[in-house]
């Protein structure tokens, strides 16, 4: 009798962390092998059981695929795909390889931004400019659906209603035939998962979808710019800074966060890390530092508050590597992913429920993996051409670390040990890539090929 433990593709798994907490090093184990067993012929949201390739998962999973073996074979067919199948008004199938006919709108924005991350983390600015036609008519649509103050008016609601959810089309593009549509975000709220939690607020002005609309109008910018459209780069730019600036409605003084949306004409009372994560990735005013507002989002006990989960960290811990809050991170990982630990996950978990609703090999839920080697190590993004690169390890928070990436240009490794007058870190860098360390105070010094450097 035969039966399959797991499988894996056949790609030179790399990368790697290790460092002096167990429990750090438990769960960057968790999630790379998470995305050694959840990807197969083609990206899946998971392997077992939801086997569809969604492109909400598959972009930062693929990227991380990349990171992890320095093969960006699954990303550049995730987009080719993704783009291949698009509707006459603009809409592309965010289910590749699928008849289901429902559009996640939020995952058609994620697409185009996906497109700008490739960019970012390969610089094959060759295949990129072949999406872009198609991605511009993504989001002409949602510009045909723009109000007066610039943000988008859709009559969305949190989940499709009587329609069937697959067809089975006989063509792939008849899937974008009358499909349904709706805001996705993350999984509280849906009724799929999460049941009992407070759930997102999808229906109305929704200020989520805004705000990824104005992302996605900034990653066009800098596609544009990147295949010398100038003129396109700043009519981006434009609608992304409109939409900044209308985002202000969704503020509430009166809960000092900015709520989910705008219903019937008055702002909801649901108040989401999700949206409050997206509205300050895309630059919408709020009173106050954007650090304070994420720290207090962290630490309410509000029992009404809905809460991001491992899918949605892909864009919270970046946010807050960005704003400095590198400790409170750190300090959500061990919390939220070690708890799949404590119970014996071998693979990661859909939700941080782990209930019976969850699937129990998910990849999207590896942001942590990346975390660690990007804003921990400081190994971040070195795509091919480049010569010269910048490595910005977080050394004032672990007492010593090694950590390898593979990067478009090659494998960049580092490592550290605290010792008696100050931190001694040595690594490599790409061949033909030089650059500059810069410790946590700031402090730069050149590097290139194997270096080693003493920091007081």
């Amino acid at each position: 009798r035969l039966g399959m433990v797991a499988g894996e593709p056949d790609l030179p798994w790399r990368a790697s962390f290790t460092s002096n907490d167990p429990l750090l090093n438990g769960i960057w184990e968790l999630c790379e092998r998470t995305q050694r067993v959840g990807t197969q012929e083609g990206l899946m949201d998971c392997p077992t059981r939801e086997q569809a390739t969604y492109a909400g998962d598959g972009n930062p999973t693929a990227e991380w695929i990349g990171r992890l073996t320095g093969d960006h074979g699954y990303w550049r067919r995730l987009l080719e795909e993704t783009f291949a199948v698009q509707g006459q008004d603009g809409l592309v199938k965010t289910q590749t390889f699928s008849g289901m006919r429902y559009v996640l709108l939020d995952y058609d924005l994620l697409s185009v931004i996906g497109v700008r991350n490739y960019l970012r983390e390969t610089g094959d600015v060759t295949f990129v400019r072949g999406l872009l036609p198609a991605a511009r008519r993504v989001l002409g649509w949602f510009e045909g659906h723009l109000n007066r103050e610039g943000l988008f008016d859709y009559p969305s609601e949190a989940m499709p209603g009587e329609a069937p959810w697959v067809n089975c089309p006989a063509r792939a593009g008849d899937a974008l035939c009358d499909p349904g549509l709706m805001i996705f975000i993350d999984h509280p709220g849906t009724g799929w998962h999460n049941i009992g939690e407070p759930g997102i607020e999808r229906k109305g002005l929704n200020a989520a979808i805004n705000a990824l609309l104005a992302l996605a109008y900034r990653a066009m910018a800098e596609l544009c710019d990147a295949t010398g459209d100038d003129a396109g780069a700043i009519r981006y730019c434009d609608h992304a800074d409109r939409i900044a600036a209308a985002g202000a409605c969704f503020w509430s003084v009166q809960a000092g966060y900015f709520v989910d949306g705008i219903v019937g004409g008055c702002q909801s009372a649901q108040v989401s890390q999700q949206t409050n994560t997206l509205c300050l990735m895309a630059g919408f005013k709020a009173p106050g530092d954007r650090a304070s507002l994420m720290a207090r989002l962290l630490d309410t006990p509000d029992p009404a508050l809905a809460r991001s989960g491992p899918y949605f960290w892909s864009y919270g811990l970046p946010l807050l590597a960005q704003l400095g809050l590198h400790t409170q991170a750190l300090e959500l990982i061990r919390v939220k992913w070690g708890r799949m630990l404590k119970f014996g996950a071998t693979t990661l978990w859909e939700t941080f429920a782990g209930d019976q609703l969850d699937s129990y090999c998910h990849p999207w839920s590896g942001a942590p993996m990346d975390f660690l080697l990007r804003h921990i190590a400081g190994l971040g993004s070195i795509p091919a051409g480049v010569t010269e690169a910048t490595i910005a390890p977080r050394f004032d928070l672990l007492e010593q670390a090694d950590a390898c990436a593979m990067t478009a240009s090659g494998p960049c490794t580092i490592s550290w040990r605290q010792e008696a007058g100050g931190v001694s870190v040595h690594g490599v860098l790409p061949a033909g890539v030089a650059g500059r360390l810069v410790t946590p105070g700031g402090v730069k010094h050149p590097i290139a090929g194997a270096w080693k450097i003493h920091c007081v």
